[in-house]
């Protein structure tokens, strides 16, 4: 599936995001019975991810959270971590 710079990911209600070790999460979907490891950025992505923001927002708020990489690196990041999200069932789009 392509991910479009217009689309709007969203969490999955039941999402149950918790802290393992320092700077890792798991991140479990009920509805999928799959689990996700991320890491802070992931975290920071997935609390973004509420369906009001494009895929284009969320790489500009990354962007400006991190100025130091560019956001060429940033927007390929999320986009494949948008995807394994997708996959594990912790997100969907609105």
């Amino acid at each position: 599936m392509t991910i479009e710079e217009s689309m709007r990911p969203i969490r999955e209600n039941s999402l149950s995001i918790e802290e393992q070790v320092e700077g890792l999460h798991v991140v479990m979907a009920p509805s999928s019975g799959k689990v996700l490891i991320a890491n802070d950025t992931g975290r920071f992505a997935l609390n973004l991810c509420d369906g009001s923001r494009s895929v284009g927002e969320l790489v500009e708020a990354m962007s400006a959270r991190w100025s130091g990489m560019s956001r060429e690196r940033i927007e390929a990041d999320l986009r494949e971590f948008l995807a394994t999200a997708i996959e594990k069932g912790a997100l969907t789009w609105a």
